[in-house]
């Protein structure tokens, strides 16, 4: 939907508001995606710094994303390292048999 042609009256780090003509009155975009799909900015000064900021932004972001990539995969392989490193469960041992001489040292006792 088209508004036509708005004055910014206020922003801050999430929206920014814009004033447009009677009938459409303000309407709040979210900042900075809003100047990448609806707004444009008439000033072509200001146009020039807001296309750099949305670069810095989207840097900034694809910068965190891949370390946060980066910690993942570093946390997957040690999960997978301490998992290999596991021993297997110890196989369960038969009792003993016992011998002859406590055989018979038991059955002396019962007597």
């Amino acid at each position: 939907m088209k508004f036509g042609t708005g004055t910014i009256t206020a922003q801050d780090s999430s929206t920014v508001t814009v004033k447009f003509l009677k009938e459409y009155g303000s309407k709040k975009f979210l900042y900075p995606s809003a100047f990448i799909f609806f707004l444009n900015l008439s000033n072509p000064s200001i146009n020039k710094r807001m296309s750099n900021e949305l670069k810095l932004i989207q840097t900034l972001a694809e910068t965190a994303r891949n370390n946060r990539l980066a910690e993942e995969n570093k946390r997957t392989l040690l999960e997978q390292k301490a998992a290999s490193k596991k021993k297997a469960p110890a196989k369960k041992r038969l009792p003993k048999k016992s011998s002859p001489e406590k055989e018979a040292t038991v059955a002396i006792i019962a007597v």
